[in-house]
């Protein structure tokens, strides 16, 4: 979209009472290998969380990547990066899914490291379908660990098997995360609601808020 096209969206948002946006770059173009931005449209995520702060006082989260985006030039160029987009106006950090928290708090601590003291939310993508997440994993660089692939190997074609598979994977996930001192969770739901409530009900989560759906406490 054209930054015209992008700010007469934002603009409606902003009429309508929305405060926060989780801003995203985008995915390259179908057939295309890498991100290139439209001819009158924003170069990438920091160019627009600095066109959506000029629209309003938007609350604004961005994306990081706990195993290094696709197109990382390294991690000192992604920290650097990060730093960018903190000073562009983002506030907080959604993660890309993850199945190894290893990766997520080894990726915390470079954050931290580096000076950025924004919260990082982990994202978590329970595993409905394993071929079709192996597919997302591969193309943005998630790594499912072996364990993982062989309990869905082994399984059965029941759908009432393969969603236990998952809700244990998850629910043992959050709640390893949760027991770290993690105060927030986002949950990738590809449209299966359903599946993420039967964790939060398994951990014991209840949802604060429609307006701050990441907010969880422990009942």
């Amino acid at each position: 979209s054209t930054r015209k096209e992008i700010r007469e969206i934002a603009q409606k948002y902003s009429d309508a009472g929305v405060s926060h946006i989780v801003a995203l770059r985008g995915d390259p173009a179908l057939g295309d290998l890498q991100f290139k931005p439209h001819q009158g449209g924003y170069s990438g995520s920091v160019d627009l969380i600095k066109g959506l702060r000029e629209i309003d006082d938007f609350e604004i989260t961005a994306a990081v990547y706990p195993e290094q985006h696709p197109e990382s030039r390294g991690i000192q160029s992604d920290m650097d990066y990060l730093k960018r987009k903190c000073d562009a106006g983002a506030v907080r950090f959604i993660t890309q899914f993850f199945f190894d928290n290893d990766c997520f708090f080894r990726f915390c601590d470079s954050v931290r490291g580096s000076g950025i003291a924004v919260p990082i939310v982990p994202g978590i993508l329970p595993i409905t379908n394993f071929e079709q997440i192996a597919r997302f994993s591969a193309n943005c660089g998630a790594t499912i660990p072996t364990s993982i692939a062989k309990k869905f190997e082994a399984a059965s074609a029941e759908p009432s098997e393969v969603r236990k598979i998952a809700l244990d994977i998850a629910g043992e996930q959050c709640l390893k995360l949760l027991s770290s001192g993690v105060s927030q969770l986002h949950f990738y739901t590809l449209n299966r609601a359903d599946l993420v409530s039967a964790i939060c009900r398994v951990l014991g989560i209840i949802v604060c808020s429609a307006a701050e759906p990441i907010s969880v406490v422990r009942s």
